[in-house]
């Protein structure tokens, strides 16, 4: 098996705030940080798949189309927006970096192609903070990606 790493970004704002909870609750759960208002960051996400190597076309997958399906369920949902405002999953729940990288994980999983699984998802943040979601050990080893003899994956 061989993993490959597609990096991506999207620029987007939140605020750590929770509109259901008092100014005093925000600040305990968020500290100094916490206010409505949002602020933004220009966030690095990388999408790491696994999978079988085609012996026809030398790879595990078309990159390409990692790119379109990360660019149409993840990026154009999140770039240039006010996650908590604009994104519904997000509008009563903390749109914390966490938050981020499990709701792409969740959403990539069932979208890619079944000749690859999805292991690992890290969103930066800053360069001093990300997240790192990681797929089981039971979902690696279950997961779809053995090639046949001809070279096609089987499901």
């Amino acid at each position: 098996m061989v993993t490959m790493t597609r990096r991506l970004t999207f620029s987007a704002a939140h605020a750590d705030w929770l509109a259901s909870v008092s100014p005093a609750e925000n600040a305990a759960l968020f500290g100094p940080g916490a206010r409505p208002e949002p602020h933004g960051h220009n966030f690095v996400l990388d999408v790491v798949v696994r999978g079988e190597i085609d012996p026809k076309t030398g790879i595990i997958v078309n990159i390409k189309e990692i790119d379109r399906i990360v660019r149409q369920h993840i990026v154009q949902l999140f770039d240039r927006r006010f996650i908590n405002r604009e994104v519904k999953e997000f509008c009563d729940r903390p749109a914390t970096v966490e938050n981020l990288c499990a709701f792409i994980a969740a959403e990539l999983k069932p979208r890619l192609p079944e000749c690859v699984t999805l292991t690992a998802i890290r969103l930066e943040e800053t360069p001093l903070n990300w997240v790192e979601w990681s797929a089981s050990a039971e979902e690696i080893e279950d997961a779809p990606g053995e090639r046949n003899d001809a070279g096609y994956a089987r499901v």
